[in-house]
């Protein structure tokens, strides 16, 4: 009888030692905004990427959660943390031109092909997309998402990719000429804050329609 109850203490400690590593925290949770550089390292060790421009640095981790493999990117400006961004690294697909009698030409953004402004993006593609584009540094990001067909919705994705007011403004500008659904792009206008800053975007795509 004994026996049988040490037997169950053992495997009672045993499930408690598993779930209890099972609840470790994620260090990426405790990140919080106005962190410096040195305590986001003393959180989450050094990053695999880093990356930086006039406008500040950028950090990427990559790391196993959930079930899945995931990608971090923590923006510091002044080097303090100013945005973090987690998404789960898409799964790679081949996407291939449809057969058809006329069929529309392909746009090349790096290594990836996407339809012509005939039509946007569709999901598998622009998360593909969407990786590519939070890979890349700022500068980086604005030349790419000029260049591919996007729906209203997929820019308000895009847009939040930029940390910065100024950048935000300039995608929208950017963006705007090769939107299929431009009737929905006051959606994509209504994100920023203030008045002078809606209008900005707004006098820009007057000038484009001119």
């Amino acid at each position: 009888m004994k026996k049988i109850q040490i037997t169950v203490l053992l495997l009672f400690v045993v499930l408690l030692s598993s779930c209890s590593m099972l609840r470790q925290p994620n260090p990426f949770m405790e990140i919080k905004k106005g962190m410096t550089q040195e305590e986001v390292v003393a959180l989450c060790k050094e990053p695999q990427y880093k990356r930086f421009d006039e406008m500040g640095e950028e950090w990427e981790y990559r790391t196993y959660m959930s079930n899945n493999y995931s990608v971090i990117i923590i923006n510091f400006a002044d080097g303090r943390v100013v945005a973090l961004d987690m998404f789960k690294e898409p799964v790679q697909t081949i996407i291939t031109q449809p057969t058809q009698s006329a069929t529309p030409p392909i746009i090349t953004v790096g290594s990836e092909q996407y339809s012509s402004p005939s039509r946007a993006m569709s999901d598998r593609e622009f998360a593909a997309f969407l990786h590519s584009v939070k890979s890349g540094f700022s500068s980086d990001r604005l030349k790419k998402i000029k260049e591919v067909p996007l729906t209203s919705a997929q820019c308000k994705v895009l847009v939040d990719v930029f940390s910065f007011t100024n950048e935000k403004i300039e995608a929208m500008i950017e963006m705007y000429p090769q939107v299929v659904d431009k009737r929905n792009y006051y959606q994509v206008i209504d994100m920023l804050t203030f008045t002078s800053e809606k209008d900005q975007v707004r006098d820009a795509i007057k000038r484009y329609n001119r």
